[in-house]
């Protein structure tokens, strides 16, 4: 599974890039709505805080 297909199967949203980097930076150039743009940080943001979660355990 490519990154395109995880991120539309995890939160439903398509993006034009595999690029995490871009789709970080970036997410309202790489998707068609604001709400999804939305939808695409938040998953960012939930991914640091697992980040963070495992590095303290």
């Amino acid at each position: 599974m490519n990154t395109k297909e995880m991120i539309k199967l995890l939160i439903d949203v398509e993006v034009d890039t595999e690029d995490l980097r871009l789709l970080k930076e970036h997410p309202k150039e790489h998707v068609a709505t604001k709400r999804e743009a939305w939808k695409l940080e938040q998953l960012f943001l939930l991914l640091e805080n697992a980040k963070e979660m495992e590095e303290r355990l």
